[in-house]
Parts: structure tokens; sequence; C-alpha cells
């Protein structure tokens, strides 16, 4: 494995660690918000509770009692307007799910090109060791071959002048 692919490997598990903490952040705020949500319904199913007393109450005594119907009301609604605020907050700063899905794909999309262009490289650079692999044969070929020829010219002369001493000794031995 070559250095380029350990990066896009070591990239890509620490994209997978990431994406997975995010999955188990966004699982633990459904789960708190979910309490939270049937904590309000409890609260929602006890405020009513504490309605009805009030208004059986309110028979004895109608001033008292609706001035604190209507406190407990109103502490309702902030906590409910307070929980709604909280939901809208939530709203806007999450990722929705097509926003991530869309966001991986367009990550996939990159590594399939980033692996489309470590494969060119590939290629090119195989083509391209091979080339000056044959470039350099030729070049020792040929080298070889004038060598070889300078060879045999120099021993061809050599023979010629071995032939024409021999015929000028014997012709000053016959003189």
């Amino acid at each position: 494995m070559n250095p380029c692919e350990m990066k896009i490997s070591n990239d890509l598990h620490a994209l997978k660690e990431k994406v997975d903490a995010q999955r188990e952040l966004m699982d633990e705020r459904d789960k708190r918000y979910s309490g939270q949500f049937e904590n309000g319904e409890k609260a929602v199913v006890f405020a009513l509770a504490a309605q009805k007393e009030l208004t059986a109450t309110a028979f004895a005594s109608s001033k008292e009692a609706i001035i604190k119907a209507e406190n407990a009301q109103s502490s309702y609604n902030e906590r409910t307007n307070e929980l709604r605020g909280a939901l809208n907050d939530q709203n806007k700063t999450l990722l929705s799910r097509t926003e991530a899905e869309a966001r991986f794909m367009n990550v996939e999309e990159k590594i399939e090109d980033i692996k489309r262009d470590i494969a060119s490289l590939r290629e090119t650079r195989s083509s391209t060791v091979g080339q000056e692999s044959a470039e350099r044969r030729a070049g020792t070929t040929n080298k070889w071959l004038i060598g070889l020829a300078v060879g045999v010219m120099l021993s061809m002369i050599g023979s010629g002048m071995a032939v024409l001493l021999f015929i000028l000794r014997v012709m000053k031995g016959i003189g």
C-alpha cells in the first residue's frame, strides 16, 4: 500500500469515526428530547389534574382558585414556550437527514474521483517506466553493436596488416 493510499485510508477511517460520533450525538439528543417531551406531557397531565382540583375548590373560593389557575397556566405556558424555543433552536442548528446524505454522497464522489486519479497516475507511471527501460535497452544495444563493429574493423585492419607484413617479408627474402 503506497503512502497516498494509506493517507486516503486514514482519512476515510477518520471520516467514519466523525460520522459515527455525529450519529451517536444525534441519537443521544434524540433520546434526551424524547425524555423532555414525555416529561412535558406528564407535566401537562399533572397540570390538568391540578386544574381539576382547583376547579373543584373554586366553588368554595372562586377568587383564590382563579388566581392560582392563572398562575399555573402562566408557568405552564413559559415552560412550553421554552421547550418550543429549544426545539426551534435545535431544528435550526442540527443537520437534516437529507443534508447529511447529500454531504456524504459528495464525499463519496470525491473519494471516487481520487481513486480514478490514482489509477490514472499509476498507468502513466507504468507506461513511463516501461518506455524509459526500453530506451535504455536500445541505447545499450546500440553501444554494443558499435563496439562490435569497431572491434571487427580493427581485427580486419590488423589481419590485413599482418598479411601485408608477411608478403613484404616474403618478398624481401626473395629479393
